[in-house]
């Protein structure tokens, strides 16, 4: 049960909703629970919230108070005034056009929605994609191989050439590829 403060506080933050001052009512809240830890608090914070959010038409505030009236609705499922606002709440909600969340909810109280299992089954393919492009085997698509020789020849000049060797791998996959690895191991002096 709450102390007698805090449902004195109560008590005046439901004045101050009932005589238009919502702000002051959750002013008043914050002072005595700004956690929001007790059932109670949440449900008149929502109700100040819902206030706030009709005089603005905001679809954030009613999404607030419909979160913080939801969260009472868990803490205390047999508190009447607390299902009675939440349901009031997504009714007008649901009048004005606004929904209840700004992205689809993946899951409703432990189940799964439709979104959600869409959700699951993207995110299957996904990973399943990440590991079939892991384990794909990485083959060699480069068409030329420039060895740099250098030598001197009968009259003592030094020479220093490029000779390019073109790759097929369609027509030597083989030979390509040990080419290739003896090239990246340094195998070729």
């Amino acid at each position: 049960m709450a102390d007698k403060k805090m449902s004195e506080s109560w008590q005046k933050a439901e004045k101050l909703i009932t005589s238009g001052k919502a702000e002051g009512a959750l002013l008043e809240l914050r002072e005595v629970d700004g956690e929001g830890s007790h059932p109670t608090t949440l449900r008149i914070a929502g109700e100040a919230t819902w206030a706030i959010a009709k005089g603005k038409r905001s679809k954030p505030d009613y999404r607030k108070a419909a979160s913080l009236l939801r969260e009472s609705v868990k803490k205390a499922p047999k508190d009447k005034k607390a299902n009675s606002s939440y349901n009031d709440v997504l009714n007008e909600m649901q009048d004005l056009g606004f929904s209840e969340t700004s992205l689809p909810r993946l899951i409703n109280d432990g189940t799964p929605t439709l979104a959600g299992m869409v959700a699951m089954g993207m995110a299957l393919v996904i990973v399943l994609a990440g590991i079939t492009v892991a384990n794909t085997e990485q083959t060699y698509t480069a068409s030329e191989a420039y060895l740099n020789i250098t030598w001197t020849d009968a009259l003592g000049v030094h020479r220093d050439e490029v000779i390019t060797i073109e790759l097929n791998p369609d027509l030597a996959p083989i030979h390509v590829e040990n080419f290739v690895l003896n090239a990246q191991e340094e195998n070729y002096d």
